[in-house]
């Protein structure tokens, strides 16, 4: 994983340095405003989980106490119903008996909880009503910060570069694509479905990811077209003047715009495509050891 990092990030150094010249063009600005959201969207889904982690540990809690406070309500019917069966038994005996189930089975507190839901005696309602009530705010929070992410990414769909070629077509299908599962991870969060609402996120993410490696390939492909005919102008310039005693084109190694630049420039984004393909790979195999798995995540989150 680490051999896969270095390599990724020469590849990405090696392309800052290529295109770093100058001011930044619309295919650098709208780069970097997919990788923010990209972030944005990454630190959403964390924050998602551990909301969805506190519901678990909330509810399990609650479980646990609405299981003993049932126990004990149903002791309480399972003594009357035996002092009914014994004849001449069914009257103070039984009500006492009740009563002594009813304390050993619940605690004063949560009896008079009970006395304040309703008249079945039941606590475990308004105690899930109180869960989700409290969880209803961050799910709520995390549901309008996810709608503002939603618009920004519509904002930077509609500004992409790259209209009417194939990388271009390519990135802002995967950019509506993200937008539709971020959709859909919205509405989840407004119904509170934690686990729905990471599925969506997780496609939004590989979405967006996708988006940027089209675009990427799109404006290698630009860059390099660009580069060719100013290269062919300058060579074509300098050729007549520029020759050594025998002939020969001088400095031909270091001409800007050669055809060797240009292949490295294609090849730096392929390879860079395919380092990102293997860290997915190895990403999604689950036996590899956790730690593993968590620095392979991590590697993603950066690209």
């Amino acid at each position: 994983a680490q051999d896969l990092l270095d390599q990724l990030a020469e590849m990405m150094e090696n392309l800052q340095m290529a295109e770093g010249q100058g001011n930044q063009g619309p295919g650098e600005q709208a780069m970097e405003g997919l990788a923010d959201t990209l972030r944005e969207q990454q630190g959403l889904s964390d924050e998602t989980f551990s909301d969805l982690q506190e519901q678990f540990g909330e509810d399990g809690q609650q479980g646990e106490q609405g299981q003993g406070e049932q126990q004990g309500s149903q002791g309480q019917p399972g003594q009357r119903g035996g002092q009914q069966g014994q004849p001449g038994e069914q009257g103070d005996q039984g009500d006492q008996e009740q009563g002594d189930q009813g304390g050993q089975g619940a605690q004063t507190g949560q009896q008079g909880e009970r006395g304040q839901s309703g008249p079945d005696g039941s606590g475990q309602q308004p105690s899930e009503g109180e869960g989700r009530g409290s969880g209803s705010d961050p799910a709520q929070g995390l549901a309008e910060r996810q709608r503002a992410l939603r618009e920004r990414l519509n904002e930077q769909s509609r500004n992409l570069p790259g209209a009417g070629t194939p990388g271009g077509q390519d990135a802002r299908e995967a950019l509506d694509r993200a937008g539709r599962a971020m959709d859909g991870a919205e509405q989840a969060l407004r119904d509170q479905d934690y686990a729905g609402a990471l599925d969506r996120q997780a496609e939004a993410l590989e979405a967006l990811r996708e988006g940027m490696r089209d675009l990427a390939e799109q404006l290698a492909q630009d860059q390099a077209q660009q580069d060719g005919r100013q290269g062919q102008a300058n060579g074509r310039a300098q050729r007549e003047s520029q020759r050594d005693p025998l002939g020969r084109d001088a400095g031909a190694a270091g001409r800007i715009g050669t055809d060797e630049e240009l292949l490295q420039g294609e090849d730096v984004y392929r390879r860079a495509r395919e380092l990102l393909d293997e860290i997915r790979r190895r990403s999604a195999e689950q036996e590899r050891p956790e730690i593993e798995l968590e620095y392979l995540k991590r590697l993603l989150d950066q690209f």
